[in-house]
């Protein structure tokens, strides 16, 4: 199991949702990236929202624009949230 589904489970059963045992998933039945589907509507919804969640926070590095480095080869931090909100993630 991954990182991302086990941090969900744990949520999942802190949250207390009203289901016998809601990270029951469905046997044999897989989406289409090959991840299980959970047995209750409510977890499986809230699993594509968390996994959705996660994802917007990914970007690929090598389409970034080029930094600016000082004499002494460091970046400057405006450069690189310059570059973090260029892949659509908000700086605060």
């Amino acid at each position: 199991m991954n990182k991302i589904r086990e941090e969900f489970e744990k949520w999942v059963l802190d949250q207390g949702f009203e289901c016998k045992d809601p990270t029951l998933t469905v046997d044999g039945v897989q989406n289409a990236d090959g991840a299980p589907i959970y047995s209750y509507n409510v977890v499986q919804s809230a699993w594509k929202a968390w996994r959705a969640s996660r994802d917007v926070l990914s970007f690929d590095v090598e389409s970034l624009p080029s930094a600016s480095y000082s004499d002494d080869g460091v970046i400057y931090r405006s450069h690189v949230e310059q570059m973090i909100e260029f892949a659509g993630v908000k700086c605060k």
